[in-house]
């Protein structure tokens, strides 16, 4: 896959706010406790690699609670970037406790939309996550 940072950031901002509002609809009880399931594994990380893996399984149980099968391989197709070295060199490299820390508040803060049935909610903090990432990551847009 022949991509850049910049493409990935910009079709997660695409894809995932939406597939999160499709979550808060359509997630079950087992999906939400996946999802929370995930989340406190990525608090309980010791590790960047161990955090980032949980954070990327957290992604995945969002998109997964959306119950849409082709978005779901739109989803794997776009995450599947997200193993090439140049993304977890860059990740590495901007990775700090509080940054991590912002990104586990996020990660709460659409937990709890999608608990809570909101799909505007959902949908505006993954968007607004992602923004944070994008920005850790690449610098202000």
């Amino acid at each position: 896959m022949q991509t850049s940072p910049a493409e990935i950031t910009a079709t997660r901002l695409l894809l995932e706010p939406e597939i999160a509002s499709l979550a808060a609809r359509h997630a079950t009880p087992a999906d939400l406790a996946q999802i929370r399931h995930c989340l406190d594994r990525g608090v309980a990380a010791s590790t960047h690699d161990e955090f980032e893996s949980w954070d990327s399984v957290l992604h995945r149980a969002i998109a997964t609670a959306a119950h849409n099968s082709p978005l779901l391989r739109l989803f794997d197709t776009m995450n599947a970037a997200r193993d090439l070295p140049v993304w977890g060199n860059i990740k590495r490299r901007s990775a700090s406790a509080q940054r991590r820390e912002g990104y586990e508040t996020g990660h709460r803060l659409i937990a709890d939309a999608l608990a809570d049935r909101d799909p505007d909610a959902a949908r505006d903090h993954l968007r607004a996550h992602l923004i944070d990432v994008r920005t850790n990551l690449l610098g202000p847009a």
